[in-house]
C-alpha cells in the first residue's frame, strides 16, 4: 500500500530552507578553516621552540605568599640571574622562561621557573626539556639545601632526592637521578622532625638574609655556573 507524504506547509518549508542554508554555510566555513590550517603557509608560520644548549631550573612554589620563603631560593636565584644578565622571564605554558644569548651566536642558555607547586614540578620541567631539546646532562636544578649553612653554595652531580619533594618529582618524570644540582644552604632547625622542618622551610628569609642573597650568595652560584660552562662571561 502506497501512502502519500503530506506536503509541507509554507512555514515548515521556509524553516527547512533556512536550516539547510545554515548547515551549508558552516560546513563551508569549517572546510576553509581546515584548508587554511593545513596550507604550507600556515605550517611555516607555526612557532618553533628554540633549541637550548643549557637549562638552569629554579625550584619553588607559586604565588606572592611563597615568594621570599626559604623553600623558594631556587626561583629567587633564577629571577636574580635573569635580571643580572638582562634576560626577560616570559610566561610559557609550563612556567616562566628567559633565554640568554637569544639574539647572538653564543650558546643559548635557558633560565626556567615553574609556576606549579614544588612536589609536582617534574611534569612541567620534563615538558620544557623535551620542547627545547635539552639533554639531561645539560640541565642544572637550583634548590634549597637544609644540610648546609645559610650562604653556602655547592654543586652536586646526581644522587638521591635527599627528602626534597621537588627533586623527587623531577627524578620521577625524568626517570633518572643523573642531573646536576646547585644547592643553596638555608640552615636546618634543631630537629629532623617533619613537623618542625615544614614550617621552617616555608618561613620567610629575614631582611638581612635577603640582602646577603642579592649581594653575595647568588653571585657565588653564578661563579659556579660559569665554571661549569652553564653561563658565559
Amino acid at each position: 500500500m502506497i501512502t502519500e507524504t503530506p506536503a509541507l506547509t509554507f512555514p515548515e518549508a521556509t524553516a527547512c530552507i533556512i536550516l539547510g542554508l545554515f548547515i551549508a554555510f558552516f560546513s563551508s566555513k569549517r572546510k576553509r578553516e581546515l584548508q587554511k590550517q593545513n596550507s604550507p603557509s600556515a605550517q611555516n608560520t607555526k612557532e618553533t621552540a628554540i633549541q637550548l644548549d643549557k637549562l638552569i631550573i629554579g625550584l619553588g612554589n607559586p604565588g606572592q605568599s611563597y615568594e621570599n620563603m626559604r623553600h623558594n631560593v631556587g626561583k629567587l636565584f633564577i629571577s636574580y640571574t635573569a635580571n643580572k644578565f638582562k634576560a626577560q622571564l616570559k610566561q610559557i605554558n609550563q612556567g616562566y622562561l628567559a633565554i640568554m644569548n637569544e639574539e647572538t651566536n653564543l650558546p643559548k642558555i635557558g633560565l626556567f621557573n615553574t609556576y606549579c607547586y614544588m612536589n609536582i614540578s617534574g611534569k612541567s620541567i620534563s615538558e620544557v626539556i623535551k620542547k627545547h631539546q635539552v639533554k639531561v646532562e645539560n640541565i642544572i636544578v637550583v634548590h634549597d639545601d637544609l644540610d648546609n649553612a645559610f650562604g653556602k653554595v655547592k654543586i652536586k652531580e646526581g644522587g638521591s632526592a635527599e627528602g626534597h619533594n621537588g627533586l623527587k618529582s623531577i627524578i620521577e618524570y625524568l626517570d633518572t637521578k643523573e642531573f646536576l644540582r646547585l644547592k643553596i644552604g638555608i640552615d636546618r632547625p634543631n630537629s629532623r622532625d617533619p613537623i618542625v622542618i615544614s614550617p621552617y622551610v616555608l618561613s620567610n628569609f629575614s631582611t638581612d638574609q635577603v640582602n646577603r642573597l642579592n649581594s653575595e650568595i647568588f653571585e657565588k652560584g653564578i661563579e659556579i655556573l660559569k665554571n661549569k660552562k652553564f653561563i658565559q662571561g
